[in-house]
């Protein structure tokens, strides 16, 4: 499985809260590999995201995901990628067709 599906995975199970066991049928994987992939996601938005640094209330850490997200998806290299980031390996985005 490519990075990006287990980016997927790991977003439908800690974002979406979808039992561990849909989420490993629906991407053909065990139990055991699809906690493993939402707990290190789930473990990469508290360290670099929701305690990254102070917030001065809730909204504005809810506010700063988007920002996060966005780096996290086109800026910050996964090593699985080899220091790429996730949009680096799909070629339809939107908006980047002209």
């Amino acid at each position: 499985m490519t990075e990006c599906g287990r980016l997927r995975l790991a977003r439908c199970v800690v974002e979406q809260q979808w039992p561990l066991r849909r989420a490993a049928e629906r991407f053909s994987v065990s139990v055991p590999t699809a906690a493993r992939w939402a707990e290190r996601y789930n473990r990469t938005l508290l360290e670099e995201w929701a305690y990254a640094r102070p917030y001065s209330s809730e909204a504005e850490r809810v506010a700063a995901y988007g920002q996060f997200l966005h780096t996290y998806n086109h800026h910050r290299g996964h090593t699985a990628l080899g220091g790429l980031p996730p949009a680096a390996r799909v070629t339809n985005l939107a908006g980047s067709h002209t």
